[in-house]
């Protein structure tokens, strides 16, 4: 709870129980650490102050689905390598790439998957999603695979005139008063 003394009165501002959960999440990941060591030896979320966790990671849980989509698409674009050979160290020769390579980034500084995740509040699974869409369509918004299809429970027009002719014959026979 943060105390705010003015001139004339005092405020009390007190902290949603959400925002105290998130601070609680922050402050045991970096307790715990990504257990990499990317960052010359140590965590690569050593790299990061627990503010600037707090802001980003506010930033993106504001940002809607596909908006965080885009932004984490984004990212992944920008670290990937798509050249079409690899060297090989031990020769110097160049071998076909089989797979891509994506290095993760966030501020100009290489950091491990786990952070990657826990920066932009991402699972492993949509994460994954979101690679696979990025080397199959580009830096394209992901589209659902339902879109411009009719849903298997939708009527035909012809059922839907048929419902609406036998509403009309049964209020006539019945003498009903449909509204409208």
């Amino acid at each position: 709870m943060v105390q705010l003394r003015t001139i004339s009165s005092e405020v009390t501002i007190s902290s949603r129980p959400t925002d105290e959960a998130e601070r609680d999440l922050i402050s045991t990941f970096m307790t715990s650490t990504c257990g990499c060591k990317k960052a010359g030896g140590k965590p690569c979320s050593s790299q990061f102050s627990m503010e600037y966790l707090t802001s980003v990671r506010a930033s993106c849980l504001e940002l809607s689905h596909g908006e965080l989509d885009m932004a984490i698409m984004g990212q992944l674009v920008a670290g990937m390598n798509t050249s079409p050979t690899v060297s090989v160290a031990a020769r110097h020769k160049e071998v076909d790439r089989e797979k891509m390579y994506t290095a993760l980034f966030h501020q100009g500084k290489p950091v491990c998957l786990r952070m990657f995740q826990f920066i932009h509040t991402v699972g492993k699974k949509r994460l994954r999603n979101l690679m696979g869409n990025v080397k199959e369509n580009g830096l394209a918004p992901r589209v659902h695979g339902n879109v411009n299809r009719r849903p298997k429970h939708a009527l035909s027009l012809t059922s839907t005139e048929y419902v609406v002719r036998f509403l009309y014959s049964y209020a006539e026979q019945n003498a009903l008063l449909l509204p409208g």
